[in-house]
């Protein structure tokens, strides 16, 4: 019989995620009822001393050193759950004792009153504490590494978002403690045990993982925290960090109480910070997923080691503002750090004994911690003596010495971890700045989260409008959604991102059974300019139903591996007209003057509009310019002979370098007017021959015939003008530039025009048309 544990279903692991985010929104409740604010007013209201303000940050990073020695006892425990259900329970109902002191300190008296708050305080925080491994243990287990980042940021988001619940409890505070009442605090703890409670009654719903089993005694399991660099240099970075980031933030809300701010503004401006992480938190922990945990961290831990240095140049006089730009500063970043530092301590710690490494790293970083508010306080009460010759107040001083610390410590410490998708803090800022980067994190986390299909769809097709690399990830992730329409607006929005990282998950899509998938995806290959798809694109051409995608991608890619494979289908008379044509352009991209006469004989011979219509424009684009000869068409097809017809070759100033004399510029003009005329009269051939001797001529490549005018000196000087350009291509040959490419096709045009059994198109006459007035601009 085998008795080992069954590994846990999708909807089991969807369902726990789900009750747990449930959980973090009760569980808000209790954080609003317990939060900084509340518990520096009441011990205020006891008229605690500075010194005793400081343990309640001190107090609870002693418990987290603590549960160390509890975790070296129960980190063997083959479940997790129903040891953490007592651990918390307990420490919750302790909120019960708590909440009985403010009716009793009138009888037990203030001093008694303090010690007895502090005592049950500290006994609650380190069964908290000690509860917290074990906790983040079996939610490590329980949510997929792939979406630790945004389950993470969406507790995160949910907790912010309720704390909004502040600003009644403040102004009830404000409102019921006038003449020295306190039972308005003992109904907050008693509402936050009862919230707290519940949290824990949810999360005793939740499925456990099965618990890996441990290899190795306890010596071994601590062992591997120190051995493992990544593990190592997180622990380095908690303990280096703690120790500096509490050293005058503990009293930070003291400062503002102090200061005469109250606790309904003091609530008003931490709400504001809590809604700003509920608005950024799941942006922090796609960049995070994206870029790297390690990169969010160190961006955002220097984001909130400069806001201690507006409490030194107006905290004083302007404590209000100051007060709100704080939180609203800290509103922008505590998210991302908080999101990236749990994702990267439940990643670095080994799975085998997770319970035990994240209690010493936590236990560690906690008793650093501890250490900050108590230099705190003693510098605050040692500066009282001397605070006269101190350029600042001394809680001023005691700000501007943290903030200093924190980008001292920030600035020296490395923090290079195995990540999968690892970046520097630099990358990171620049991939912000590729795009607008809240609207492009929006539609990406919408693509992943979105349960609507049309929702989704929106979502790619806002990243496509705004293409940036941070979609880089979300959208071939989406290559496997199950909606078709989402599939195919994901490979689109890849060509528009162009990020080359994409090449191997396209040429995966490439080869999906759906046919629609294929020819985007395939296309969307060139379109990425990795020349390492032209193998797989080339094995495409012998698919014909994948033919014209796979010629479209080859054609924006231009590897020269690829031209004799595209030249043969492109001379082929057993292709139909549209896969020549399509081998044409891609041929015409790779800019091969070869491919001009080629071109020009499939003008004449194609019946089809359409695929004649791509030719010219493929010759366009690699002899004139492509915006002239599509205009011009787009506007032939409108009404025949206007495009040619309006603008005179005068009417752009002349290339200078090839010393043209007046004379000859006076010929060229009339030969394009001419021409012109031609045109207008459906005359391809002299309309072509026209044009481009008004080109050459224009370039002195054609010397001023000195016979009688007309079409017939026009013949006769197509001689000695076609050796004269055999020339000057000579010279030419070792460039391959646009301007060889358009002497190419004015020597085929001209030869064309020459023979009397070629019947020219109007296709080619618009050609000659760009061609004169390519040559003819400055």
């Amino acid at each position: 019989m085998n008795d080992s544990p069954k590994a846990l279903t999708a909807l089991e692991v969807s369902q726990g995620m789900r009750r747990s985010i449930v959980g973090s929104g009760v569980c808000a409740v209790f954080m609003v009822c317990v939060s900084p604010q509340f518990l520096n007013g009441f011990l205020l209201r006891l008229h605690a001393s500075e010194f005793e303000v400081a343990l309640l940050t001190t107090l609870p990073m002693l418990g987290l050193g603590l549960q160390f020695g509890m975790m070296l006892f129960l980190h063997r425990l083959k479940e997790r759950r129903p040891t953490w259900f007592w651990l918390a329970s307990i420490h919750r109902l302790l909120w019960l004792v708590l909440a009985a002191l403010p009716l009793l300190a009138g009888g037990l008296g203030a001093p008694a009153s303090v010690v007895l708050f502090l005592g049950v305080f500290f006994l609650s925080s380190a069964l908290g504490s000690a509860s917290s491994p074990m906790w983040l243990s079996w939610m490590a287990d329980l949510v997929p590494k792939d979406r630790a980042g945004a389950f993470w940021a969406r507790r995160t988001a949910l907790v912010s978002l309720l704390q909004v619940l502040a600003i009644p409890a403040g102004w009830g505070v404000d409102r019921f403690t006038g003449g020295g009442a306190l039972w308005p605090y003992a109904l907050l703890f008693f509402i936050g045990a009862f919230f707290g409670q519940a949290d824990v009654a949810i999360h005793n719903r939740i499925v456990e993982p099965p618990v890996p089993p441990s290899q190795g005694g306890t010596l071994s399991a601590l062992r591997q925290v120190f051995t493992n660099s990544d593990s190592r240099r997180l622990l380095v970075y908690l303990c280096s960090v703690n120790s500096v980031i509490f050293l005058a933030s503990s009293f930070l809300v003291l400062y503002f109480l102090e200061r005469g701010v109250s606790q309904s503004f003091l609530a008003l401006a931490m709400s504001v910070m809590w809604v700003l992480r509920w608005i950024t938190a799941r942006y922090w922990g796609f960049l995070g997923d994206r870029f790297g945990h390690a990169a969010t961290l160190r961006l955002c831990g220097v984001g909130l080691a400069l806001w201690p240095f507006s409490v030194v140049g107006f905290g004083e006089t302007h404590p209000r503002a100051t007060l709100l730009g704080i939180y609203v500063w800290m509103g922008l970043f505590s998210a991302g750090y908080e999101s990236a530092l749990m994702a990267l301590l439940l990643r670095v710690t080994p799975s085998r004994s997770r319970s035990l490494a994240l209690s010493l790293m936590q236990g560690m970083g906690g008793l650093c911690a501890a250490v900050g508010p108590l230099i705190g306080g003693g510098l605050l009460v040692a500066m009282k003596s001397w605070e006269a010759d101190l350029p600042f107040g001394r809680y001023e001083v005691l700000f501007f010495l943290e903030g200093m610390l924190r980008l001292v410590t920030l600035g020296t410490l490395p923090l290079r971890f195995r990540e999968a998708a690892s970046a520097t803090p630099a990358m990171l800022i620049r991939r912000l700045m590729d795009a607008n980067p809240f609207k492009v994190l929006h539609h990406s986390y919408v693509l992943e989260e979105g349960l609507r299909e049309s929702v989704r769809v929106d979502a790619v097709r806002g990243i496509e409008e705004s293409p940036s690399s941070i979609a880089s990830e979300p959208l071939l992730r989406a290559l496997r959604d199950p909606s078709l329409n989402v599939r195919r607006g994901a490979v689109r929005a890849l060509v528009a991102v162009r990020d080359p990282v994409c090449g191997a998950r396209l040429i995966e899509a490439a080869s999906s059974s759906e046919l629609q998938i294929q020819t985007e995806a395939i296309e969307a290959l060139g379109e990425l300019g990795d020349r390492t798809a032209t193998p797989f694109l080339l094995a495409a051409l012998e698919d014909p139903s994948l033919r014209l995608p796979a010629l479209r991608g080859l054609a924006v890619l231009k590897d020269p591996a690829a031209l004799a494979k595209v030249r043969s289908l492109a001379l082929s008379p057993e292709e139909n007209e549209i896969v020549r044509a399509t081998a044409l352009e891609a041929w015409c991209a790779s800019e091969d003057d070869a491919a001009v006469a080629p071109g020009l004989a499939f003008l004449r011979a194609c019946r089809a509009e359409i695929p004649r219509w791509q030719a010219a424009i493929a010759l366009a684009r690699m002899t004139v310019a492509p915006e002239d000869y599509y205009s011009a068409l787009q506007q032939e097809l409108k009404v025949p002979g206007s495009a040619v017809a309006d603008p005179p070759m005068s009417a752009s100033r002349r290339v200078s370098g090839f010393g043209r004399e007046k004379r000859s510029s006076r010929i060229a003009e009339q030969l394009f007017r001419e021409a012109q005329q031609a045109y207008v009269a459906r005359r391809w051939r002299e309309a072509v021959l026209g044009f481009v001797l008004a080109a050459l001529v224009t370039l002195d490549v054609a010397q001023v015939p000195r016979t009688e005018r007309g079409f017939s000196w026009r013949e006769a000087m197509a001689k000695p003008t076609g050796e004269a350009l055999a020339r000057t291509l000579a010279a030419l040959a070792p460039t391959r530039s646009r301007l060889l490419n358009g002497f190419r096709l004015a020597e085929a045009l001209l030869d064309a025009a020459r023979s009397e059994t070629t019947v020219l198109t109007r296709e080619e006459a618009l050609l000659a048309w760009c061609l004169a007035r390519k040559f003819a601009r400055a």
